[in-house]
């Protein structure tokens, strides 16, 4: 085969794989747009936008990054039909194009999808429900209320702000809808219980890291619901390759920001900031619920210390 009949064939395929990279990236933002008409139910329409809507822009940046590549591929014919060395300058460039359209928004969406996602899910979440059996709307019970909605495995979650339930309430023909949201803090899902209310209680060090060698931790486990022990040894890296730990400085309290007067508390909110100046927000119902929050947080610092 000849070089100029290589490059027509090659030239060939280009195409081809440009339209069925614009093909991918449109459809995937067809198929999100799709997706968030589709869901009528508020919280199946938060669940979407929550775990998959970042995958479907991801999925769009690739395939037009992609599209990029392979339209370079098919510039600067004559050069590249003169020279065999300028087929790959060409790669190259293409390669580098491809890679700024691509792969560069794809990790802007880590910071900027996050920010415009928080007020869509927050709207979500708080929207009036409808009640399917009397066609009127539904209350939302407060943190108090909605315990005797709750069983004792849920409840349990909550209390360690791993899970928070919305419970949704038509008080005219008694349906009942409970929602399930990620927590404030992060828990594992115990594997004999199946609740997420597995957390890490204490750690021991099996053998100090080196320079040169790592280290060995082992890792406690306790489910606040079943009582399952759990151990798991983990390796420590190599001192060089050690980062700095991660820490919350928090208030040691919240009662001093209130004053003797009683107030009917609707939200708090608190910001708190890891070691390196990071702000992490989180919105409560009532006092009580900050303050346990608080109270996790201080067992886990000491914990990590």
């Amino acid at each position: 085969m000849s070089y100029e009949s290589f490059l027509s064939g090659f030239h060939s395929v280009m195409y081809v794989a440009i339209a069925i990279s614009l093909l991918f990236a449109l459809g995937s933002l067809f198929i999100n747009f799709l997706n968030l008409a589709r869901f009528k139910d508020p919280k199946l329409k938060y669940d979407y936008i929550s775990s998959r809507e970042k995958k479907m822009y991801i999925y769009f940046f690739i395939g037009l990054g992609a599209a990029v590549f392979f339209y370079l591929n098919t510039l600067f014919r004559e050069p590249v039909a003169e020279s065999k060395g300028w087929i790959f300058i060409r790669f190259a460039v293409a390669i580098c194009a491809g890679t700024l359209v691509g792969y560069i928004p794809s990790l802007l969406l880590k910071y900027m999808l996050p920010a415009n996602q928080k007020g869509r899910l927050k709207k979500l979440r708080f929207q009036p429900r409808t009640s399917p059996k009397s066609g009127k709307q539904m209350r939302l019970l407060t943190e108090q209320e909605e315990d005797v909605h709750l069983d004792e495995a849920m409840q349990a979650e909550e209390n360690i702000f791993s899970v928070d339930y919305d419970v949704w309430v038509d008080d005219d023909s008694d349906y009942v809808k409970i929602e399930k949201y990620p927590g404030h803090l992060v828990a594992l899902e115990c594997d004999r219980c199946g609740m997420q209310t597995l957390k890490l209680k204490k750690e021991e060090i099996l053998k100090q890291p080196t320079d040169t060698e790592p280290g060995e931790i082992v890792k406690h486990y306790k489910c606040s619901y079943c009582n399952r022990v759990k151990h798991e040894n983990k390796q420590i890296a190599q001192l060089e390759a050690n980062k700095e730990s991660f820490f919350l400085r928090f208030k040691d309290h919240i009662g001093e920001a209130i004053s003797e007067k009683q107030y009917a508390i609707q939200l708090i909110r608190m910001e708190v900031f890891d070691n390196e100046g990071h702000p992490h927000h989180y919105e409560f119902g009532d006092i009580d619920q900050a303050q346990s929050f608080l109270k996790e947080l201080e067992d886990k610092k000491a914990t990590d210390e």
